[in-house]
């Protein structure tokens, strides 16, 4: 698969026919209209529930009210957050804790464990860390 989408805010990689990573442009505001139009991308490109890996390789941020919309997007499977810095997992964390919805959730600090975590075969309920 592996297709691009490219966003005015960034862009969201097709790693599988559930499967994707989203990428946020560097300096970035992150609001409830962007939320909006991503999980459109998404719901039209995927089969739900998605799997979706958030690359937190720029440096953006989330306003309170889209970051509210992304955890709460009913078709998420799992989400797993990539932060390599330790302010990136500060912020990850924060994330997690916003969202009231029931997906999986995990911060990871290697894209490779967090694609493994994300296409996993077993069920597995509540928040992963890991280095």
């Amino acid at each position: 698969m592996n297709s691009v989408i490219k966003l005015s805010f960034g862009q969201v990689l097709l790693l599988g026919k559930s499967l994707a990573e989203v990428v946020i442009d560097e300096g970035v505001e992150v609001n409830k209209r962007m939320i909006h139009n991503l999980h459109l991308a998404l719901a039209t490109h995927l089969k739900a529930p998605f799997r979706v890996l958030l690359n937190k390789e720029n440096s953006y941020s989330f306003s309170y009210e889209a970051q509210r919309a992304f955890g709460n997007m009913s078709q998420f499977q799992s989400i797993a957050m990539l932060a390599k810095t330790s302010s990136g997992e500060l912020s990850a964390k924060v994330k997690s804790q916003v969202s009231e919805s029931c997906a999986e959730f995990g911060i990871f600090k290697s894209r490779s464990l967090a694609l493994n975590w994300l296409q996993r075969d077993y069920p597995y309920t509540g928040t992963a860390i890991a280095s």
